[in-house]
């Protein structure tokens, strides 16, 4: 994999990467991290679902390859649309769908994680989801999300906080996700302002500067 990665960042061919993982991936069928990152490369979701779902076949158990689909189905379902209160109901209609098709992704990753870090970016990026499925069904009444959709994303992140705490490199991230959702959602400046504020406090300790400068970000609009 590191000829691969070597491909892609330092010689920017996308294609030779892909080439060498899909070789890699017929010798060595059961190493999933190939398929993901295989996945990873390709631009079309349909041929990239193929991949992870040979990975899967092979081990349906891999909470890592769940991950990568869920992650792969809720980018997805955000291109289908630009502005969802302005979008054709027949992409909200494909966006709803494949966010759906997310929901059941990360759960399943969920239910066969042994825990780590891993187990948090899953349960912070399935907040994620759910968020964007709630605003699929709100934008067109005027909502940024429907009540149902920020209160599942809010227990999640609230669960990915609980998760973090074994992890300090995740909990800036994860804080400031909770912000996010806080601010643009729930309109509660207190709950986004302090989880904004946890986010710098966490960053600083693990040197995660770009996050902090999100949360800095946040915190300005609040203080508006």
């Amino acid at each position: 994999m590191s000829w691969a990665r070597f491909e892609e960042v330092t010689c920017r061919d996308k294609q030779a990467a892909a080439q060498i993982y899909r070789s890699a991936s017929v010798r060595f069928p059961r190493e999933a991290e190939i398929n993901v990152q295989w996945a990873r490369l390709e631009d079309d979701p349909d041929y990239a679902r193929q991949i992870l779902e040979v990975a899967l076949a092979q081990q349906p158990r891999n909470a890592r390859v769940w991950r990568a689909l869920g992650e792969l189905e809720a980018v997805t379902a955000a291109s289908y649309y630009y502005d969802a209160s302005d979008a054709d109901p027949s992409d909200l209609y494909h966006a709803e769908k494949r966010f759906h098709a997310a929901r059941r992704a990360f759960y399943r990753g969920a239910r066969c994680s042994i825990g780590g870090a891993d187990l948090v970016a899953l349960v912070h990026n399935w907040a994620y989801a759910e968020w964007g499925l709630g605003h699929v069904r709100g934008a067109p009444r005027g909502q940024p999300s429907t009540p149902s959709g920020v209160r599942r994303a809010r227990r999640l992140l609230i669960w990915a906080a609980r998760l973090a705490r074994r992890h300090p490199s995740t909990k800036p991230w994860v804080s400031y996700g909770r912000a996010n959702l806080e601010a643009t959602c729930s309109g509660d400046a207190r709950a986004a302002r302090r989880a904004a504020c946890f986010a710098i406090r966490y960053a600083a300790r693990v040197d995660d500067f770009e996050t902090a400068g999100r949360a800095w970000r946040l915190l300005g609009r609040l203080d508006r």
